[in-house]
């Protein structure tokens, strides 16, 4: 028989998708105002999987990835989105995004995003806010689902999602060694 339990924290991953590089400190330092440092954050990568965002943000665009510091609990996606949401509007020029961030949760098995679009895959956790899971750990790595972007399925995000995954291990490894008696 299954018994409820408060899942393990995961951590915060943010993807940062820019239209002007300039913008990138001060973003980063409204997302460290919300939710503490960051600790890894990728380089720079083209976005040129899609055209979605090209008639908003204007071409050129550009992704990084950003893994924070502290665990979070898993509940907390929502407010997270909400609060993401919330820095992107502050930079909006005449309507438009200058910049988009992607908030997810990654746990020891699972890269979950969060969304403000409904589709048949995805959990709505309230808010407006939907779920869902972008990638699992299977064996030895990541593996991307059907549904996953092109951009959270490259070899360079998946290495990103790997290492994040270590040090998310090695935090629980140190609490285990902190909480033993």
């Amino acid at each position: 028989m299954s018994r409820p339990f408060i899942p393990d924290k995961g951590l915060l991953i943010t993807g940062l998708m820019i239209s002007d590089k300039s913008l990138f400190d001060k973003v980063c330092s409204d997302l460290k105002n919300l939710f503490g440092n960051a600790v890894l954050i990728s380089r720079w990568n083209d976005f040129t999987h899609s055209d979605y965002y090209k008639p908003e943000m204007g071409p050129d665009l550009k992704k990084r990835f950003i893994l924070f510091k502290n665990p979070v609990c898993q509940d907390s996606l929502a407010g997270i989105k909400l609060g993401s949401t919330d820095i992107e509007n502050f930079y909006l020029e005449n309507g438009k995004r200058r910049v988009n961030i992607d908030p997810g949760i990654l746990t020891k098995d699972k890269l979950v995003l969060s969304t403000f679009k409904n589709y048949s895959h995805r959990i709505y956790l309230g808010r407006s806010v939907f779920a869902e899971v972008a990638l699992v750990y299977e064996k030895c790595g990541f593996s991307p689902l059907d549904w996953t972007y092109p951009d959270y399925k490259t070899d360079e995000a998946i290495g990103f999602f790997e290492l994040a995954r270590k040090y998310l291990i090695f935090l629980q490894a140190a609490q285990n060694l902190v909480n033993f008696e």
